[in-house]
């Protein structure tokens, strides 16, 4: 739209250097002579400003032809700058096509725009791949923590609701005493793969700033080269994030909760992403 209003300001500028007027010859032998203000090719319509400052709209189908001409000498040609048949009906007609119903105003210089913005950003499908992280503390925060990666799809219905899948896979960092965290290094072979589904809302799943909250289910597996151990269990996810219009960066806190788990037993995950918007 930006692009089309400066091509008419250059047009109109160029017509004033050189003393022309915009005439249209309307199919119906009806003449407008004044300044053409807007040529919307999308929907098909143009608006013409007569001396009077009264504003026409026109559509494509309506015209003959578009003409620069210098103006009349004539005194009623230059007062009304318009030629009326017998419908009084202004029309217009040109090699672009452009369709929209007639409209008349006669506010002067204030052209009407029934121009509404597309809303960007809204992608449907966001793949991502981040770095995760799951921890398993007790009452006295001792316990275990497991760093990995995971991959991601979300589906967004709409700009509030989403659902969203991830498949994670880690092997056993740190071991957690009282808090804080003791490196493993690689002494340990244990690993840690987990799947999670879940229902999201968020204030925007969209462009810009996004806060979110969901809840889902989990199934996760341990094992190490004597055992396995599985659980199933339930997560609610929090997080928030930022999309750009292809790319968007998120952080997404998880608590799950499962009956496999010791009762003094609680399981927290951590999961920064980066995702395409598709």
């Amino acid at each position: 739209m930006r692009m089309i209003l400066l091509g008419l300001t250059l047009i109109g500028q160029l017509a004033m250097a050189e003393n022309l007027q915009d005439v249209i010859y309307k199919k119906d032998g009806s003449v407008l002579r004044g300044s053409l203000i807007e040529q919307d090719f999308t929907n098909g319509t143009y608006k013409i400003q007569l001396m009077g400052g009264s504003v026409f709209n026109i559509t494509k189908d309506e015209i003959e032809k578009i003409t620069k001409e210098a103006p009349f000498n004539n005194a009623a040609n230059s007062q009304s700058d318009i030629n009326i048949n017998v419908e009084n009906n202004p029309s217009i007609n040109q090699a672009p096509v452009v369709t929209q119903t007639p409209q008349v105003t006669q506010t002067a210089l204030q052209p009407t725009y029934n121009y509404v913005p597309k809303e960007i950003n809204s992608y449907k499908h966001v793949y991502s791949i981040g770095k995760f992280s799951k921890d398993f503390t007790n009452d006295d925060e001792d316990g275990i923590s497991y760093e990995g990666f995971s991959l991601a799809y979300q589906y967004n219905f709409d700009k509030n609701f989403a659902f969203y899948a991830e498949h994670s896979r880690a092997k056993l960092d740190a071991i957690i005493e009282d808090g804080d965290y003791y490196d493993v290094g690689n002494d340990y072979n244990q690993k840690y793969r987990s799947t999670r589904v879940a229902a999201i809302l968020s204030t925007n799943h969209y462009a810009g700033w996004q806060f979110y909250a969901g809840l889902g289910i989990f199934e996760e597996k341990e094992s190490n080269t004597f055992s396995e151990y599985k659980s199933t269990g339930n997560t609610v996810i929090l997080g928030l994030g930022y999309s750009w219009e292809k790319l968007q960066l998120q952080f997404r806190v998880g608590v799950d909760d499962s009956s496999d788990y010791d009762s003094e037993i609680s399981g927290t995950t951590a999961n920064l992403q980066l995702g395409l918007n598709i």
